[in-house]
């Protein structure tokens, strides 16, 4: 069991995390979800060791034994393995070399021993990408492909505990069915996986547990039996709260038509533009239209940017 205790956080870039509490069981998925900028990536830097235990406040447990992690390798050494959203990967090496950076094989006479690493690195990629070839360069795969090789990367550690950070980003159904196989793996040998995510869908097809992340604080954690996906988008957008319900004076503030006020709730719900052209029932082109028209009112160049813009403005309220 993993517990992290009423952290709080300020990083250099601005981000942010207060009074965070988090429980992970043993076999299970624990879902944390949230918009960009929610906290998601602080809290998978904390349990991975990139943040120092001297840099939060609050407490992180193992097992009910409180661990001050110093480095990425302090965390390793508990078997904790870190997918993180950074590709963290070099696009002129193989596959097979981004693989074993940090270990490769050696022969006598310090020859690198390629057969060796070969055997070491076939494993993890087979299983969850048997079409990608070790002596592929990582540069020539699309962004799925480069997911699974991060994944792979994590996997070679044999992890008690896995964290994934937006690792479905690009993937296709197929990479997506194989992460959800190695989920299933993971439950039932009894280790622990957290993954972070932006898609509520995915993320109450993959957890047992959800937790609800909105300007880095914990708005719920719920089993996901409980919890639908408007319920999340909800919480994670502060929806249904008072001091967040006022779409009618900001829409009104920045001179927002109605049509455009409907996609503007859309947006702050985490829709993306197709589930908002199927639901207003116009072209995606007319979407990204309004969605122009919104930003260029509002003064923002990015979702993230209007979101963050209509919570201050709420927050004032």
């Amino acid at each position: 069991m993993i517990e992290l205790l009423d952290i709080s956080t300020s990083q250099l870039n601005g981000k942010s995390i207060h009074n965070v509490s988090i429980t992970i069981l043993e076999g299970e998925c624990h879902a944390v979800v949230g918009f960009g900028g929610a906290g998601k990536s602080i809290i998978a830097e904390l349990l991975c060791g990139r943040i120092p235990f001297n840099k939060y406040s609050g407490s992180i447990k193992i097992d009910g034994e409180t661990v001050k992690f110093r480095s990425v390798e302090d965390a390793m050494r508990k078997r904790i393995a870190f997918a993180p959203q950074d590709l963290n990967l070099i696009p002129s090496m193989t596959v097979c070399e981004n693989l074993m950076l940090g270990s490769i094989q050696f022969q006598k006479d310090w020859i690198i021993d390629w057969d060796g690493c070969y055997n070491t690195a076939s494993g993890t990629i087979k299983q969850l990408r048997p079409d990608i070839s070790l002596d592929t360069p990582v540069e020539s795969l699309k962004l799925g492909g480069r997911q699974i090789v991060k994944l792979s990367r994590a996997l070679m550690l044999e992890p008690r505990i896995l964290i994934l950070d937006e690792i479905t980003d690009g993937m296709t159904e197929q990479e997506i069915h194989s992460i959800m196989q190695i989920i299933a793996q993971f439950k039932d040998e009894n280790r622990c996986i957290l993954y972070l995510t932006r898609d509520v869908e995915l993320a109450l097809m993959f957890s047992d547990h959800l937790t609800a992340l909105m300007n880095g604080s914990v708005m719920a954690t719920d089993t996901t039996e409980n919890l639908t996906k408007d319920k999340v988008l909800d919480m994670i957008s502060g929806r249904g709260k008072e001091q967040f319900n006022s779409l009618e004076a900001f829409t009104e503030k920045y001179s927002i038509s109605e049509r455009e006020k409907d996609i503007l709730d859309d947006l702050i719900r985490g829709l993306t533009n197709k589930q908002i052209s199927s639901n207003r029932y116009i072209s995606i082109n007319t979407v990204k239209t309004h969605i122009a028209n919104i930003y260029s009112k509002i003064s923002v160049d990015s979702r993230v940017a209007l979101i963050n813009k209509f919570f201050e403005f709420s927050h004032k309220k």
